[in-house]
Parts: C-alpha cells; sequence; structure tokens
C-alpha cells in the first residue's frame, strides 16, 4: 500500500477496541491482517459498529491509506462483509454490494450509512420488482428503445456495467416527462372545456385607448394583442402566456385586454410578485387607463388598513375596474363582483396553486401571463402546455442599445471614474449585488462577495460629494417607496441595491448599470438587469464587475458581453445551466423534474410532448385500459397539475 492514494484491500479481522481520545472523540479501531501485513481502520463516535467486526470475520475495505509511524491505517473506510458461505442464497458466487462496481450515493444523516441504506433499497427491490407493473404502453417504450420499468429501476440503483446507467437513466426520465406532458395535456384539455366570458373585443373603449396612446404600437405589440383579443372574444376561458424582453412593451398589450374585459363589464386584476413590481404596475396603468377615466387600485400587505377597507368593499361591489396587487390578492377575504381578466407577471416566481386561487375569484375568467424571461420553445412548451403563447421580439422605438463591458477588480479606479463622469453629467446610476448582508455570506456567493450593505458602505466613502441611497428586500416597503421615489424623480444619483430592481424600475435618465459579483448571477439575470438602463435619450454601459474562479462563470460573462438578443441568451442559458432554475425550487410550485439531465436529455421534451398529445388525442381523459394506470401515475407524481382535471 501507497500512503496518500485510495485502495481497495481484503483481509480478516484480527481485533478491535474502543478508546477516548483526550477531546473527547470516541474511536472505534480495528485491525485487519492479511499474509503481507496489518492494517487498522478507525471510524469516530460509533461504538456501536463494534458488533459489525467480530475476530476472524473476513471484510474489504475501500478508503484512503496513511502512515503513522510504523503503522498503516484507513480513517472512516467504506467497507463491506463477507459472508463465510461463499455462494449466496440464490446460487450464485458472492458478490459485493458496496465493492467492486458502480454504487450508488444516497443521501444520508449522521449515524446512517452508505452500507446501511444500499442493503435497504437492495431489499426493497427483491421484494418489489417482481411485483412492479410497467405503466408505459408497450408500443411506445418499444418505439423509443426503452427498458422495461422494473429493469430501468435495478439498474439505476445497481448497474452490473458503467454502461448500464444511461439506458436506465433515459427510461426514468421518459416516464417523469411523459407523465409531466399528460398531466399539463389533461389540465389544459380540462380547462379548454369550461364555459368562459366571450368579451366584446370592438367597441368605443377599445377605439379610444388605442387612438389614445402617445406612441405607435410595434408589429410584434399588434400581433399579440391580436391573439389576445382572439382569445377573450371566444366563449371559453384564455390561457395565454404573453413573453417578450424587459421594455418590449408588454404592459401596454395587457392594459388593452384589460380594457377589454372592462367594456365588456368585467373587473380585472394584475398579480405581482413584488410591491415594487405593483406599485410600477398600478403607475403605468394609471396613467395608461387615465384619459379613459378608469381607477386603478393599488393592494399590497403594506396598504394601510384605514384604505384597504374601501377597496375590498368597492371591488365586491365593482366600483374598481381595475386592482393591482402582491400576494395580497389572494387573500379570502379579496372579492370581486365580476371578475373577468387576471394578469399574472412573473408568473415562474408564483406557484400552480397561487395562479388557481386567483382566477378561482372569478367564474372561470380569462387568464394572461406576462414573463420578461424569455424562454426556448421547447422548454416553454414544456413549462407551459396548457397554455397559448405569444412573443414580442422587437424593443420599442427610442431604446437606446446598452453597451456592456466586463471588468475585474484590477480595473475599479476605472469604474470609479466612469460613473463620476456620468454622474457629473446629470445621469443616474445602479449598482447591483447577490446578497443583503454579511449574515448571507456563503459557499453560494463565495468568501469574496461583498454584500450590498458593505458595497453601499464603500460607495458612500468613494463617492463622499453624491446623493447614494441602499434598497434591499429587507427594507421596510414604506422606505423602499420612498427610496424608488426619490430616485425616480433625480434626488438620489447612484442606488446601491440588490437584485429587487431586476424588474419593475423604469428611470428614463438611469445610464449605468454596474453588476458587482456579475459571475454569481444568470445569464437571464443579467440580460434583465442590464434592460434597466437605456430607456432614455441617453447612451447607456452595463458594466460586469467579476473575478469568475470558474470556466462557466466567465462564459456566461462573454455571453452577456457578445450577445444582446433576449432568446439568445435563454437558449444559451439553458446549455450552460440546464433546466433546474426554471423547472426546480425557483419555478415556484412547478414540480421538479429530478430525472432530467439536460445535456443528454433535453431532446426528450419533445418527444414525450408529441406522445401525450397523440395518446390523449386517442383518449381525452385516460380512460382506456392502456390510460388508467398511466392517470394513476400521473395523479401521484404530479397533484399539483392534476387538481380539478377530469
Amino acid at each position: 500500500l501507497t500512503p496518500g492514494q485510495k485502495v481497495t484491500v481484503r483481509g480478516r479481522i484480527g481485533g478491535s477496541s474502543i478508546f477516548r481520545a483526550k477531546t473527547g472523540t470516541v474511536i472505534l479501531q480495528v485491525v485487519v491482517k492479511d499474509a503481507t501485513g496489518t492494517l487498522t481502520a478507525l471510524w469516530f463516535n460509533q461504538p456501536y459498529m463494534r458488533r459489525w467486526f467480530p475476530a476472524g470475520q473476513e471484510l474489504i475495505l475501500f478508503g484512503m491509506v496513511e502512515r503513522i509511524g510504523r503503522r498503516l491505517q484507513m480513517l472512516v473506510p467504506e467497507f463491506e462483509l463477507i459472508p463465510e458461505q461463499g455462494p449466496t442464497p440464490e446460487g450464485s458466487a458472492y458478490r459485493s454490494l458496496h465493492m467492486g462496481r458502480v454504487v450508488p450515493i444516497y443521501p444520508a444523516t449522521s449515524g446512517l450509512h452508505q452500507r446501511e441504506l444500499r442493503s435497504a433499497v437492495a431489499q426493497a427491490l427483491k421484494g418489489l420488482l417482481p411485483a412492479l407493473s410497467d405503466p408505459l404502453p408497450e408500443q411506445i417504450r418499444l418505439r423509443h428503445g426503452l427498458l422495461d420499468f422494473p429493469t430501468a429501476l435495478k439498474r439505476i440503483h445497481f448497474p452490473p456495467a458503467p454502461e448500464a446507467v444511461a439506458p436506465a437513466q433515459d427510461r426514468l426520465t421518459f416516464d417523469e416527462l411523459f407523465c409531466f406532458q399528460l398531466a399539463l395535456g389533461l389540465r389544459r384539455r380540462t380547462l379548454q372545456g369550461r364555459p368562459g366570458i366571450a368579451h366584446a373585443v370592438t367597441g368605443d373603449l377599445a377605439a379610444r385607448f388605442k387612438s389614445g396612446l402617445p406612441f405607435k404600437l410595434t408589429p410584434g405589440q399588434e400581433k399579440a394583442i391580436e391573439e389576445i383579443t382572439g382569445d377573450m372574444a371566444a366563449p371559453r376561458p384564455m390561457h395565454r402566456l404573453l413573453q417578450g424582453e424587459v421594455g418590449s412593451g408588454k404592459t401596454v398589450v395587457a392594459a388593452t385586454a384589460i380594457v377589454v374585459a372592462i367594456q365588456s363589464g368585467f373587473q380585472a386584476a394584475v398579480l405581482a410578485p413584488t410591491e415594487v413590481l405593483a406599485r410600477q404596475h398600478a403607475l403605468t396603468l394609471s396613467q395608461l387607463l387615465s384619459p379613459l377615466d378608469l381607477q386603478v387600485a393599488l393592494l399590497t400587505s403594506s396598504t394601510d388598513p384605514a384604505a384597504r377597507r374601501p377597496i375590498l368593499q368597492d371591488l365586491a361591489q365593482g366600483a374598481i375596474p381595475v386592482v393591482v396587487g402582491t400576494h395580497a390578492l389572494l387573500e379570502p377575504e379579496v372579492n370581486f363582483a365580476r371578475l373577468g381578466l387576471v394578469v399574472i407577471d412573473e408568473q415562474q416566481k408564483f406557484g400552480v396553486d397561487q395562479r388557481d386561487r386567483v382566477v378561482a375569484k372569478g367564474k372561470n375568467p380569462d387568464l394572461l401571463i406576462l414573463t420578461a424571461t424569455p424562454i426556448p420553445r421547447t422548454l416553454a412548451l414544456t413549462l407551459y402546455g396548457e397554455m397559448e403563447i405569444s412573443t414580442i421580439t422587437e424593443r420599442p422605438a427610442g431604446r437606446q442599445p446598452v453597451q456592456t463591458l466586463w471588468m475585474d477588480s484590477t480595473r475599479r479606479d476605472q469604474l470609479y471614474g466612469f460613473l463620476k463622469k456620468e454622474l457629473d453629467d446629470g445621469r443616474q446610476a445602479y449598482v447591483v449585488c447577490p446578497r443583503i448582508g454579511k449574515e448571507m455570506r456563503s459557499e453560494l456567493f463565495g468568501p469574496q462577495s461583498q454584500s450590498a450593505t458593505e458595497l453601499f458602505e464603500e460607495y458612500q466613502r468613494v463617492f463622499a460629494g453624491y446623493r447614494v441611497a441602499l434598497l434591499h428586500g429587507r427594507i421596510a416597503p414604506a422606505q423602499q417607496k420612498g427610496v424608488f421615489a426619490a430616485f425616480k424623480r433625480g434626488e438620489i444619483q447612484l442606488l446601491v441595491a440588490t437584485q429587487i430592481i431586476e424588474v419593475g424600475v423604469d428611470v428614463a435618465n438611469a445610464t449605468v448599470m454596474v453588476v458587482e459579483g456579475a459571475h454569481r448571477f444568470g445569464l437571464s439575470q443579467l440580460h434583465q438587469l442590464r434592460g434597466r438602463v437605456g430607456r432614455g435619450r441617453h447612451e447607456a454601459t452595463c458594466i460586469l464587475m467579476a473575478d469568475p474562479q470558474h470556466p462557466l462563470g466567465a462564459e456566461r460573462l462573454r455571453t452577456v458581453v457578445e450577445v444582446g438578443d433576449a432568446f439568445q441568451i435563454a437558449e444559451q442559458d439553458l446549455k450552460l445551466r440546464g433546466p433546474g432554475q426554471l423547472l426546480g425550487k425557483r419555478q415556484a410550485g412547478l414540480p421538479d423534474l429530478i430525472c432530467l439531465q439536460w445535456a443528454t436529455q433535453g431532446p426528450w421534451l419533445e418527444v414525450t410532448r408529441q406522445e401525450a398529445e397523440d395518446l390523449l388525442g386517442r383518449d381525452r381523459t385516460l380512460t382506456s385500459a392502456e390510460g388508467i394506470p398511466l392517470k394513476r401515475e400521473v395523479a401521484v407524481r404530479f397533484p399539483q397539475l392534476m387538481a380539478g382535471c377530469a
């Protein structure tokens, strides 16, 4: 044995003992021998394990070898006890469950060993697999060359060889995606089967609104409005996603839909994920709708109780046509006289159940979802498979292209000089960082990343003669509102903030966006932050301050510098990071797809969607002999999506 190497050894136990170190640690020591010498294996604070190691027991150890004086030792090795009988009860030659093979590593906790977990899983599979049915129709399985389910389940845990892992992963990924697509398809058919509101899309109010706009709509906006009003005219509920990057003019399109709903005698509700964004929407919609004398109310958790009561009363009586709010709109006491349209901005911040709760406040109202995070087509069909999709690709006239630069920490003086010049010219700037305070320092952000509070102190010192302010999510909503208002009025020149300003902030005079620790943000986040500037007539610059230690971080930064198109960035983000941020916990309320390995299995998204559509075309509610086991499987995997489905 060579010290410093991980090795596998086989020998017999010569004896064991337990002693306590000076530090108080209880150490189990097991002496293992073979014909060439002796090795000592050590485990800490696990004295109960001694019963597993009787003298004379043969075993296999795997771990790092160390030499202490003349003694060889292994600290906390993996181990396998070898049966004395030779062949196993099944008659095959003994093969270790834990050594000399590809082995699974399970999430564990203190006192729970991998060998115990593996043994438990192996025992469970032994009893389960013979009775396990395969819910996937055989013709679909054969068409795509997939393993049967029991074989895939056995090989994903205990593959006979390394090359057996990928086919097992493919089968489990197919099952998960196929069930997900079936859930979306069933949900879509259930929603389409409900009676909806046939809105009057042409009329005096809509005509006055369009003719009164102080700007010309882009072709993309015109097309989106045509698609949306077409849905609203139909006697079934609209379920449409409107995507377009920051500044593409989604709010005006949504305002048109709101006017159509009001023209038809209904109310509209706009749900936003943050108070900042809700206030921005309320302000913009008030400006757009004021020529029509339409009131826009704002309802958030910070709304004063004295102001809240009349808003709730007027909504219930139908006196308020439009309300904009945060999660406060989901509260049971918020009721509508005739809710005809729900608009949800940045849907990925809400769960499916939250979406359903606000929709349930009306009788099958139309639903319009807005997102400024462009999603590649295949992934959009997966995330929003129950919806129609409209896309605005142009930027409104007058929007300036934003120059993007990447600077490392050696160029900080150059950054400060550029910022001072812009501020001296009467412009304003944002400085954004990934976390609020020192207490959030972690592996996620890295030991060198500065917080908003630390950066605020630094920028206050460097820009002592300028008006600098701090903004983050822990500041009271009333204070947040005051800071935003002061920045919008130009009373604050430099705003240091977290990504709370990622959406909903529109200040035409802000020409510089500095992103500190830029490599710690995703591509789409960086693109959205960049979209906060370039909204006026002056040239705008986005400066990415970063010293990435990982090649992926550097590649993200190069992509943002070189690519300005949001959809290209979204495609690249998908390649670099996979769909985890879109399909995982960040996609609040949507289920995790735990098997999907995007790099190799991304194409299964399109395949499973087509197979699901074909099957639902033949069996709309999965009530046939082949559909019943699948529907049962779908309900177990995705109960949220299946809630209320036929």
